[in-house]
């Protein structure tokens, strides 16, 4: 590798690097490969025009863009060969082929681009910066079906696209100083992360509901729940002009008992389907960390939280309370959810789904319903 960097009037600051990394993974000709980067930055502050501007000390805006490369599949892309044993002994020594060779597959390559802003104001009370990313990963390593009549289930290869992008931002600030006696200082950073799919697998199965453009790599899909089905289904019924239909009509009679959930009829339509299906992206919408210090003489007391918002997350505790491990001859351990799965002889008011949802019953494109999801946002001190 190389590098160089060139600082011109303490204003224009320009550094790039170049390397060129290798792998016993490859075949020839796929072992190298070049990762370039570079950066450029501008000290704003340092400019003539800026001078007579007293409050900012410091302002600098950047700019960068590099490579890095992936070899890690996990398995070898050469051949393997065997021996053929008879009767425990060696009788005719052929070498079998057991796998053939991958001799295109190649490295997994990131390509990340930044721009972001350095400051300090009012006399360095006050300081911080943010950050804008975009990180493009292109030829990933992983595995797709084979053809028909292979030697092998599946094929390594290079595949699909998918971009990761956000920003960050963090604030310090000088509160209160008392020299040689008493300071306080906080911090505060603020994130904010997505992935998207660009390209996915040539053989990848889009079922009809899944979002083929920008669909998010952490994306869940799932029918929403309104409850569960009393013991006369009234809470399922809508009446009008002497006319009554089933909310779920749409679905199997098995879905449409009591102790089964309401699947939520989402566009109106009073019927279930897959325009009905939601989708919601796992990731937190936003990631928080604050922290104090403070310096008395020669103590100090640190106080770090940090915590993220609008992330909802399955609350394990209740696969110990599903109704088929109670219900089956040989019932497992539970727990106090146990006590608000629904029940017609001695639990109608329960809120989770009873003994009706063992049927396996088919929703519309196979999609599974959302239930004991919470809310997983959470603040917690760290030190």
């Amino acid at each position: 590798f190389a590098r160089a960097s060139v600082d011109v009037l303490d204003r224009y600051v320009v550094a790039a690097t170049i390397r060129r990394d290798g792998t016993d993974k490859f075949f020839p000709g796929k072992k190298y490969a070049y990762f370039p980067s570079v950066s450029l930055a501008w000290k704003l502050s340092n400019e003539p025009f800026m001078k007579h501007i007293s409050w900012i000390d410091q302002l600098k805006i950047r700019g960068s863009y590099g490579q890095t490369g992936n070899d890690n599949l996990g398995s070898s892309l050469y051949g393997t060969f065997s021996i053929k044993f008879s009767n425990n002994s060696v009788t005719y020594v052929p070498y079998l082929l057991s796998g053939p060779d991958y001799p295109n597959v190649t490295w997994e390559k990131t390509t990340m681009k930044n721009i972001g802003i350095d400051f300090s104001v009012l006399k360095d009370r006050i300081w911080g910066s943010f950050d804008m990313f975009r990180n493009d990963v292109t030829n990933l390593l992983g595995y797709d079906s084979s053809s028909p009549l292979s030697m092998t289930s599946s094929v390594p290869m290079n595949y699909g696209h998918y971009v990761r992008y956000g920003w960050d931002a963090t604030i310090n600030s000088l509160n209160f100083e008392i020299p040689r006696v008493f300071k306080w200082t906080s911090q505060l950073t603020l994130s904010h992360h997505n992935a998207v799919w660009k390209e996915r697998m040539p053989n990848y199965y889009y079922e009809e509901y899944r979002i083929r453009k920008n669909e998010p790599v952490n994306a869940y899909y799932y029918y929403e729940t309104e409850g569960v089905i009393n013991i006369d289904k009234s809470n399922i019924s809508n009446r009008i002009e002497g006319r009554s239909w089933s909310r779920q009509k749409s679905l199997p009679a098995d879905a449409q008992q009591p102790g089964y959930p309401i699947i939520k009829d989402a566009n109106g339509d009073n019927k279930i389907t897959i325009d009905d299906v939601k989708m919601r992206n796992t990731l937190p919408k936003i990631h928080i960390g604050f922290g104090n210090t403070f310096v008395y003489k020669d103590f100090d007391l640190d106080v770090f939280m940090y915590g993220q918002f609008g992330r909802t997350r399955y609350n394990y505790a209740y696969r110990w309370a599903l109704v088929g491990d109670v219900y089956y001859t040989s019932p497992k351990n539970s727990n106090k959810y146990v006590y608000t799965i629904w029940n017609s002889q001695t639990n109608q008011n329960g809120n989770r789904r009873g003994i009706a949802s063992t049927k396996a019953v088919a929703l519309p494109g196979n999609v599974g319903f959302e239930e004991d999801y919470q809310n997983a946002s959470f603040v917690r001190v760290r030190n």
